[in-house]
């Protein structure tokens, strides 16, 4: 007994690795030709914008 450390039953986590970014599922939100996100208005020179806007 003594000097031993206990030992983890779960492995060390980077907390940097625990961090994660925005959900893949919003990316049908992001514009293909301005990469503005959608609901957020595109970029004023993206054609899709234009294009949309030109629709009856």
């Amino acid at each position: 007994m003594g000097s031993e450390q206990p030992t983890r039953s779960e492995p060390a986590v980077d907390p940097a690795q625990e961090e994660g970014g925005d959900p893949v599922c919003w990316a049908h939100l992001v514009c293909p030709e301005c990469g503005a996100i959608v609901s957020e208005g595109h970029r004023a020179d993206c054609e899709l914008e234009r294009e949309a806007r030109e629709l009856p």
